[in-house]
Order: C-alpha cells, then structure tokens, then sequence
C-alpha cells in the first residue's frame, strides 16, 4: 500500500514512518519546504515537500496514493484560542480531506490527542466513550483538534471515506528533533532544582504510538476512535523514573495546584501568548487518567514498559548532540 502521511518529520510521524516501512509499505512523506529532517534521518522513502495549506499542494501530494495519515498539527502551547490553531489543525484538515474524497482514497487515519477525550480516575481511567472534559475544554490545541475530528468522523457517517481517528497521549522515545515532549527531559536534566506540578500524565513509548497508527489503517474499524495510551504516571513518579535510568537526582519541589494556578495567572497577564496561563496550570494539575483496553483489545497495540521509552530518548538525545 502507498501511504502519504503529511507532517512527516514530526516526532510521532517519522517514527510512524519508520513502522510503515518495517510493514512492507510505501511511503510519500510530506513536509515543508526547508522542514527539519533530522527526525528522518537514514529513512528510505519518498519526500514530497509542500505546504499544507496550499491545497494544490496537497492534491499533488495525494495522487498515486492509497491511504492517507494525516498528522501534520500545531501543536505549540504558546497560542491561545483555537483560532490561532484554526489554519493548520482545522483548515488544512479540510484540505485533506476533501483531497482524499477526490482522489478516491481507500483510508484516512487523523492523528488526534488524548485532550479530546474526558479522563478518568484511578480506578474508572478515561475511555473513548468520553468526551472531553474541563479544564481540557479552555485549550485553544485541543478545541481545535476536536473540531478536526468532527470533519473526519462526519466524512465517515456520510458515506464519504473511510476515516479512524487515533488519540495518543504523552509521547516518550526516539527522533524528537524539535523537540517537542523531548522538551521534558531538557528541562529537568542538568537542574539542579525542579519544580513540577501535581498532576498526573498518561505515558506511552513514541514506537508503540506508531505501532498503533499503522494498525488503524490497517486494521481499525472505520468511525472509531482509538487512545494510544500506556501508564498512567503523576509527574513526581515520572522523574524518579528518569532518575534511575540517568542517575541524576535534584532536589524535586511538587507545586500545590492552587499556588500553580495563581502563578498561571500573573503568568498569563505577563506574556498572554506564553506557555504557563491559568488554563494550562490548571490542566497540569489535573489526573489525566487514561485506558488503552480499546486499542490493545483491537490493535494490539503494544505495551512497552515507560522506561524503555526514556532510555531510548536518552539515547537519541545524546546522539543527536542534545545533551551530554
């Protein structure tokens, strides 16, 4: 099968791009002109560069293709409201589509995030059967993605194409050359003083996220939703995590959420278009308690222990000259 998968040179996507080929298939890979390829590094396929707001550009990039993951996104936490997502998460998901619709494309797979999806508690982890709850409803990236999967979905229901939606939590492992969860490890190692928040993250190793993708093209049923999702980790357990496989160990300060909040809000009136707002404390302070039962039961999605996962960031980090 020819797969085009457009934002290829983003984290999730070139180690997607990598299980597409170990499977057999072929690959168009799609990114900007002048994108960052380090991600893709040693990767055999066909790069087709464009802009994913062009729509001539995607129909190029679309013909001679039998199956489409779409996961080119903005994903920056230092825009607002979902307009300032609008263009690429919205408009050009639209493009895609409509491209895919005219082109006759066999499959669609949208490459969403768990933020759409409502957690759940320790015991009652979220589902797919959630919907997305507060204070997830304030970010601009995830309305913006949730107005995205509605067109896929309503692609599917009206007969159009074939579409599946994928919703991976926190990303963990290798070819994060932005970087972008990478950006967790940056942060802490080489401190020594870490302030961290009190909620809690779900955890899943990048090579079994993709490892999901593919398996939704292949074989997810159409008009579903699948969470990728593996151990559910407060950030305090994350880190002493990464400190047995580093063996670093600073001085760690967990945030009360109220205090993270307030900070939230001077933040927010400082540097409106910052990463730390009052809607972002209060989503870091939340349990996002997540279930991958759907996906393993029907993707066999793999389950790679966490660990695994930041030894081969670690790893890839340093190669890459990212740390020592």
């Amino acid at each position: 099968m020819k797969v085009l998968i457009t934002g290829a040179n983003g984290f999730l996507a070139a180690n997607t791009t990598r299980e597409l080929l170990r499977r057999g298939h072929i690959v168009r890979a799609m990114m900007r002109p002048g994108a960052d390829e380090r991600s893709l590094r040693g990767v055999e396929c066909e790069r087709f560069y464009g802009n994913i707001l062009q729509k001539s550009d995607v129909d190029q990039a679309m013909t001679g293709c039998d199956a489409v993951i779409h996961a080119a996104a903005d994903t920056s936490q230092n825009k607002r409201s979902a307009n300032d997502y609008f263009p690429v998460n919205v408009l050009a998901t639209q493009y895609v589509l409509s491209s895919a619709i005219h082109h006759g494309i066999g499959r669609l797979v949208f490459v969403s995030t768990a933020n759409t999806i409502g957690y759940g508690t320790r015991e009652h982890p979220g589902t797919e059967a959630l919907p997305m709850a507060w204070p997830l409803t304030t970010s601009g990236y995830a309305v913006s993605k949730a107005q995205a999967e509605k067109l896929i979905l309503e692609a599917y229901t009206e007969g159009k194409l074939e579409t599946v939606v994928v919703n991976p939590t926190f990303m963990i492992g290798p070819h994060d050359a932005k970087p972008s969860s990478g950006r967790i490890f940056l942060m802490y190692l080489g401190k020594p003083v870490m302030a961290m928040p009190a909620g809690l993250k779900n955890y899943i190793c990048v090579t079994d996220a993709a490892a999901g993708v593919v398996s939704a093209l292949e074989k997810g049923r159409a008009g579903e939703k699948y969470l990728l999702a593996g151990e559910n980790l407060s950030f305090l357990e994350f880190f002493q995590k990464v400190d047995r496989i580093t063996g670093k160990k600073p001085m760690k300060i967990v945030v009360p959420p109220k205090m993270l909040i307030a900070l939230g809000c001077i933040a927010g009136w400082l540097a409106p278009k910052g990463s730390l707002t009052s809607g972002n404390a209060e989503i870091l302070s939340a349990g996002h308690y997540y279930s991958a039962a759907k996906a393993v039961r029907e993707l066999d999605l793999p389950r790679t222990p966490v660990e695994t996962g930041i030894r081969q960031a670690m790893d890839w980090f340093r190669e890459a000259g990212m740390i020592r």
